[in-house]
């Protein structure tokens, strides 16, 4: 063999040696099918946990607000109905981190009209009805409640605690995967389809794991704890976490009871859906939960949520994409009451109108439309930046009839940095001072209102105090 083969062989061998490395390579790095699902769950759940610092009602500065808040806002509202008409109209000012209020504004429902200021500061809560009250009254209020806890608990590590312990459970045994062409609205998309099923005994140890994570943080648990046994009428969380052992225990481990469906688009995830399968002795009942985001022909984004039960839909709801900032929007529940309208969203403005109909019957005949439809809703929510960080226009138009026709228009300014008032409140006294006389009238202003009880009155109002300033 002359030497000119042997170097071309050699260089063929490095070539094809090198060749192989790279494909090994290649398949050695290549994302498993569980790795690739678990990075686009773990973006799904992230979407989730911060979609209350990207929602659509984020104007602004308003998503922003911190702890030391100072703003002030002023109200025009009205009212009419076929049996009554009230109005309110004035302002409210609060400065969170001095634990002050102070709101001065008139009442009005039918030919009555009342003039009413309230203060609190240096934890009482001072009232006077104009023309009414000879002094301010004042209720002592506590302002060092359990809400100071509450917002010291992060609550979004359990969304953390869900998708850890869904993750455990996805193995090669329970995850398949499938090209799949899929139609959302008018596109079509060519797709990986991710399919995990859970058995019952997987669901449960995923309850478990999570409510095991959250017992072993204190102080989420302690606020959790009291919070589920005055929802669940005294028992108790702990009693709850102890009976998933049993559950798991007898639970089965072979019939699929949940699947879960991701749908990519590259890696993007554009469909998920939750299916429930509940065995009856009759007929095997499936719950189904979709949610569909994704990006139309036209390069605007839609969002879709699907929930049926046996394949028939309960509710729908749809916000479609028209441009960069608007959306038609529409809603369907359970084919009977239908909503309709547009929504505009942008850093600056925030603007839905909806439209309700519903079916009409014989004896709504001169309510119904020609195509046998009662409208019985206009909606018109306006949200818009005047001043940047500062001003705020939020107005409200809605119209509502059912067994009763109402009327609701309101406008408002919001001011940001707004300092609250000095009111002298040195000619005030005990609210349990009140006469005979100022006591009907608060009783005819509040007590209708807010449902109180003479006897508990110090009580109810120092529960107000709190109410408005957390």
């Amino acid at each position: 063999m002359s030497k000119k083969v042997k170097n071309i062989l050699i260089v063929l061998c490095v070539v094809i040696g090198i060749a192989f490395i790279s494909i090994g390579m290649v398949f050695v790095l290549k994302p498993s099918d569980k790795e690739i699902f678990v990075e686009s769950f773990k973006k799904n759940f992230s979407n989730i946990r911060n979609v209350g610092k990207d929602n659509v009602l984020s104007l602004g500065n308003i998503s922003n607000l911190k702890e030391d808040l100072k703003l002030k806002l002023t109200t025009d509202t009205s009212m009419e109905s076929n049996l009554d008409t009230a109005s309110i109209k004035g302002d409210f000012y609060l400065d969170s981190s001095a634990e002050k209020l102070y709101t001065t504004f008139d009442i009005a429902s039918n030919l009555e009209k009342y003039s009413i200021e309230a203060i609190l500061k240096d934890s009482k809560l001072y009232h006077m009805v104009k023309d009414v009250y000879s002094k301010y009254y004042y209720t002592e209020v506590n302002l060092s409640n359990d809400a100071d806890i509450e917002m010291d608990v992060n609550f979004t590590v359990i969304f953390d605690y869900f998708e850890e312990a869904v993750i455990e459970h996805v193995d090669d045994d329970n995850l398949t995967l499938e090209d799949k062409k899929i139609t959302l609205g008018d596109d079509d998309f060519s797709t990986k389809k991710y399919t995990v099923n859970f058995t019952q005994k997987d669901v449960i140890s995923i309850l478990k794991s999570v409510s095991d994570k959250i017992k072993a943080n204190k102080e989420l648990y302690d606020y959790l704890s009291e919070m589920f046994t005055a929802v669940m009428s005294g028992n108790s969380l702990d009693g709850y976490i102890s009976s998933l052992d049993e559950l798991l225990e007898n639970s089965d481990d072979t019939d699929t009871f949940v699947s879960y469906v991701m749908y990519l688009d590259g890696k993007d995830v554009i469909s998920n859906e939750v299916a429930i399968t509940i065995p009856s002795e009759e007929n095997t009942i499936t719950l189904r939960f979709t949610i569909n985001s994704y990006e139309n022909k036209d390069g605007y984004n839609n969002f879709e949520i699907y929930l049926s039960a046996m394949g028939i839909k309960v509710f729908s709801l749809q916000i479609l994409g028209t441009s960069d900032v608007k959306s038609d929007i529409s809603m369907n529940i359970l084919n009977s009451i239908y909503f309709d309208g547009t929504l505009e969203s942008s850093s600056s403005k925030f603007n839905l109108v909806l439209n309700g109909t519903m079916p009409g019957v014989e004896e709504d005949e001169e309510l119904s439309s020609s195509n046998g439809t009662i409208e019985f809703l206009n909606l018109d929510l306006l949200m818009e930046e005047v001043v940047k960080n500062k001003e705020y226009n939020i107005n409200l138009i809605l119209d509502l009839s059912t067994d009763e026709t109402v009327n609701i228009n309101s406008v408002n300014k919001l001011v940001i940095g707004e300092e609250v008032p000095n009111i002298d409140v040195s000619n005030s006294a005990d609210i349990l001072q009140m006469t005979d006389a100022e006591l009907e009238v608060f009783n005819k202003i509040f007590g209708n209102l807010l449902d109180y009880n003479v006897p508990d009155l110090e009580e109810n109002i120092n529960d107000i105090g709190k109410g408005l300033l957390f």
